[in-house]
C-alpha cells in the first residue's frame, strides 16, 4: 500500500496483455498492482527484463575476423580519427559490442581490420549486427578489396539505418563480393561521419567467410 496518487486503473484485457511495445533491451520497470475497488491501495514491484536475442552466435565458417564479438575489447581492430570502445549495451553475442563515434569537425572516421588473405575469384560474405543512434547520420559497414600497393580498390557498402534507440537492439547486415584478380588485401571497415549531436555506431558479431567458386 502507499499514498502516492495512482494512475487510472487499467482493466486487464482477455489474454492479460496490457503493453506489447516495450523495447527489446535490458532495463528495469516498476509494476503497480492495485486493489480493483480502491485506488489508494496498491503495491509497487520492480522487475528486470533482459533483452531477448535469437541470434545464432556461431559463424557459418571459421571467421577470418579476429576478435569478432569484441570480447577482447578492440584487440585486432585499428581506429582512425574516431572515439572507439566497447560496451555491454546492445551486445548480441557475448557481453560486449563495439562502437565508434566521430566528434571532429568534418570528414570521416573509422574502425577496421585489414587481412593479408585475399584469394582472387573467391566469394567473400560479411555479416554483422549493427545499429545507429541517428538514422540520418552517415554510418556504414564496408567490405573492401585492395591491391597490395593500394593503387586499386573495390568496395561493397551497407548503410546502417537501423535506429537502436527507437527499436531496441541491433539488426543483421550482409555484404557479398567476389575478390578481383588484382586484390591482395581484404578489409572490413565501420565508418561514420561527423554529426551533431554525436551518436554512436554500434556493432557486434562480425563474420567474414571466404568460399571458392
Amino acid at each position: 500500500s502507499g499514498s502516492a496518487t495512482p494512475a487510472t486503473i487499467t482493466t486487464i484485457p482477455v489474454g492479460g496483455i496490457i503493453v506489447s511495445n516495450l523495447p527489446n533491451s535490458t532495463q528495469q520497470y516498476t509494476v503497480r498492482i492495485y486493489d480493483a475497488t480502491d485506488n489508494a491501495c496498491f503495491v509497487d514491484r520492480t522487475v528486470s527484463l533482459t533483452m531477448v536475442s535469437c541470434v545464432n552466435c556461431n559463424c557459418p565458417c571459421t571467421s577470418l575476423i579476429g576478435n569478432s564479438s569484441f570480447e577482447s575489447n578492440l584487440d585486432d581492430w585499428v581506429s582512425f580519427s574516431v572515439t572507439s570502445g566497447t560496451q555491454s549495451q546492445y551486445a548480441v553475442c557475448g557481453s560486449k559490442a563495439g562502437y565508434i563515434y566521430f566528434d571532429n569537425s568534418g570528414g570521416e572516421g573509422d574502425l577496421y581490420q585489414e587481412l593479408q588473405t585475399a584469394i582472387p575469384g573467391n566469394t567473400y560474405t560479411l555479416t554483422v549486427y549493427a545499429g545507429t543512434g541517428d538514422a540520418n547520420q552517415v554510418d556504414q559497414v564496408r567490405l573492401k578489396f585492395l591491391a597490395g600497393d593500394y593503387s586499386q580498390e573495390l568496395q561493397f557498402v551497407a548503410d546502417i539505418d537501423h535506429n537502436y534507440t527507437t527499436t531496441g537492439g541491433l539488426v543483421k547486415y550482409t555484404l557479398v563480393g567476389i575478390c578481383p584478380v588484382w586484390a591482395d588485401l581484404v578489409e572490413v571497415k565501420f565508418a561514420t561521419e561527423n554529426t551533431s549531436p554525436v551518436t554512436k555506431l554500434v556493432f557486434d558479431h562480425v563474420c567474414l567467410c571466404s568460399t571458392s567458386n
